[in-house]
């Protein structure tokens, strides 16, 4: 059968927004997978490095390339989690069976990686890298396609079929620079 964790309710209020002057408030469940007795051996994901990021930017400013940042919401639970080991499953968040809402003899299967589970950042990585290398992009000028370098994992080249390097990707966990 499935493990069983309890899983708790993370709340967060983020920056103002500068145009609106209003903050966002943001709830999600949280799975406490620090509980959990089974063994992930490799739990992380390529991330770029202070040094790689500095160079990126000097190369984009040398360069005159826009540089943008993107956040991929929700990326965790954008990826499913490898079922080689045993199953998760979460108890109802305390705080929602102490308000009445949920039966305290909750449960819910864990098919998608979650925030709080050790491995989900190593699965959140694998499916965000196999997207980038299946991804193309038809541009004005041809086809677009991520080229992942292979001295530093988590720069991409953004190449075309026409002509070579049109551009840089970076990212950083469910960040893209």
């Amino acid at each position: 059968g499935a493990e069983i964790l309890p899983s708790l309710l993370v709340w967060t209020l983020k920056a103002k927004d500068v145009k609106t002057g209003k903050r966002k408030k943001k709830l999600r469940v949280t799975a406490c997978g620090n509980f959990s007795r089974q063994v992930f051996p490799d739990l992380s994901t390529s991330n770029l490095d202070a040094v790689a990021l500095r160079v990126l930017l000097a190369m984009g400013a040398a360069e005159g390339l826009p540089i943008t940042i993107a956040d991929i919401r929700t990326a965790f639970l954008n990826s499913a989690l490898n079922m080689q080991h045993r199953p998760f499953a979460i108890r109802a968040p305390a705080a929602l069976i102490q308000l009445g809402l949920i039966d305290p003899n909750t449960f819910y299967m864990i098919d998608k990686a979650m925030y709080g589970l050790a491995q989900s950042p190593r699965e959140w990585g694998a499916t965000r890298d196999r997207r980038l290398r299946s991804t193309r992009v038809t541009a004005a000028d041809g086809e677009e396609f991520y080229l992942q370098q292979m001295t530093e994992e988590a720069l991409w080249a953004i190449m075309s079929t026409k002509g070579g390097r049109v551009g840089v990707l970076a990212t950083y966990v469910d960040d893209l620079i």
